[in-house]
């Protein structure tokens, strides 16, 4: 059995845009989660800090 070469051009998978879109949204909420947590953290530290204070 020979070995054969294929070349394939041009290939359009369906959904593969609304994939993209979808990965794009996800990168951007995991942004947003990320800053929140930073804020939440930068938070606690400020309360942390007032606890003691008073």
């Amino acid at each position: 059995m020979k070995n054969k070469t294929v070349k394939v051009e041009n290939v359009h998978v369906e959904g593969l845009d609304e994939l993209k879109k979808l990965s794009q949204d996800l990168v951007a909420q995991a942004e947003q989660l990320s800053n929140t947590i930073e804020r939440i953290n930068q938070l606690k530290i400020v309360v942390s800090l007032n606890s003691r204070e008073v």
